[in-house]
């Protein structure tokens, strides 16, 4: 999850134990199927807490995934993107079917846990401080439930569960190489994800166990920029004799910042942030050169593209004036469009959601969309999609105040049987919204599963 968590509207307390609001006993048959299986959901969220990894470059974290599905007797394809893992519930080759995608991603960050939890990061460096973990265990707790149904003969006529492991959530567009380069979307018509976290912190906790969902923009499109400013380097008693880049990055970033103030409309969310400025490495030296990075977001698909080409119209004649030479680089291969969720699947799935969690957690709405990324968005562009935020804030554990990608987020456990439920019944929900017409289609139905630019993967 590329950014800041969220902001909602619901309130409720959270429990160490039993039904995470105290409230009257779970009425859920799914539910309690999901609750009684605890013990694993928390067996495989402690080892995959203990192995995080980067990018794509997640070998122990698939194997042990693949390991977890073969035991179960569940079909699956491994090394899609490299150590993505596509799974099949439900399928059967003889007859037509349709695919419900349920997705989880797998990597880590790049940051040093510092939790005191017996089962921490082994690997120096590293660590699931956004909730992968807590996903793949929910997805894999799911797939159990799934099976248990589709051998039951509970399945939707003509309609299977195709479970996806992702690669390369933070940063590397892993959803995009598995869309476009291994077209698992073929035979999809709807997909869901689950998203945990604490909230967003001071005064706004999402208790353990609730759920928040929103239709139309629910996470912003957002892109990266490198700029390089080339000037004359100068001793620093003579800066006549040369040409700065360090007045020139300085009026750059200066420049950006009216990108949004002046040129965006105020009702439509727009940021540019530069976050690096390095430049110099001796008090009286004028340098050669300064460089700049920053991220700029959207809600929009025209608004995303409209900040880019203003970036580099306003760095280039920033440029020119102080007579420097500027070159720009934006990392199209990891940009991330706006999530925008579909209107009948976020409602078909919300309503299964409230009859899943009636009398245990609550169901809430977000109140606005946040600028945080999420390359669930390149799913929802193709087939109509919906997502979900899955509280995990716990007194208890005193974890709110440590939001995703803190090295103190912790997930508290009793969160995981409600990613797992919720996926299972969203699978339903889904099923039942496409058989009933009450679906839309992909947010960016234009981008053909983005298979136009493959080429650049």
């Amino acid at each position: 999850f590329m950014g800041p968590v969220f902001v909602a509207s619901a309130s409720a307390s959270a429990s160490p134990s039993g039904s995470p609001s105290g409230s009257p006993p779970v009425q859920s048959p799914l539910l309690s199927r999901a609750l009684s299986i605890k013990h694993v959901s928390v067996h495989y969220y402690k080892d995959l807490h203990q192995i995080p990894e980067l990018l794509f470059d997640l070998h122990e974290t698939s194997a042990y995934i693949q390991k977890e599905l073969t035991l179960l007797g569940i079909p699956f394809e491994a090394n899609i993107a490299k150590t993505g893992i596509v799974a099949y519930i439900g399928k059967d080759s003889s007859v037509k079917q349709e695919a419900i995608v349920l997705r989880a991603d797998m990597d880590a960050l790049p940051v040093t846990e510092e939790t005191n939890l017996p089962f921490k990061s082994k690997n120096e460096g590293k660590g699931h401080m956004c909730g992968h973990d807590a996903h793949m265990s929910g997805l894999l707790t799911a797939a159990r439930l799934l099976l248990e149904d589709a051998k039951a003969g509970r399945f939707p006529k003509n309609y299977y569960a195709k479970l996806m492991f992702q690669p390369a959530e933070e940063g590397g567009a892993g959803a995009r190489v598995m869309r476009d380069q291994h077209d698992i979307l073929h035979d999809a018509v709807a997909a869901f994800g689950v998203h945990v976290g604490p909230g967003f912190g001071k005064g706004q906790p999402y208790p353990t166990g609730n759920a928040f969902f929103r239709h139309g923009p629910m996470l912003a499109a957002a892109g990266e920029f490198d700029i390089t400013v080339t000037g004359h380097g100068t001793h620093g008693a003579a800066p006549h004799s040369g040409v700065d880049p360090i007045v020139c990055g300085a009026a750059i970033v200066q420049s950006l910042q009216q990108i949004v103030s002046r040129r965006t409309d105020p009702l439509d969310a727009a940021v540019v942030t530069v976050g690096t400025f390095h430049s110099g490495v001796a008090h009286n030296v004028i340098p050669s050169t300064a460089t700049l990075s920053g991220t700029f977001r959207a809600l929009k698909h025209e608004t995303f593209e409209r900040l880019e080409a203003n970036i580099e119209s306003v760095a280039r004649h920033a440029a020119a004036a102080h007579d420097c030479k500027m070159d720009i680089h934006f990392h199209h291969d990891t940009a991330y469009p706006p999530t925008v969720l579909d209107e009948g699947a976020t409602a078909a799935v919300r309503g299964a959601a409230e009859k899943l969690l009636a009398g245990y957690s609550t169901v809430g709405e977000m109140t606005a969309p946040i600028m945080g990324a999420e390359d669930f968005s390149f799913i929802a562009e193709s087939v109509p999609s919906t997502f979900v935020f899955v509280g995990t804030a716990n007194a208890t554990l005193e974890n709110a105040a440590f939001i995703n990608h803190h090295p103190r987020f912790v997930v508290d456990p009793e969160a995981l049987p409600v990613a797992a439920a919720l996926h299972v019944s969203a699978f339903y929900a889904l099923s039942s919204a496409h058989q009933e017409g009450t679906l839309g289609e992909g947010s960016n139905p234009s981008s053909n599963g983005g298979k136009e630019r493959k080429d650049e993967l």
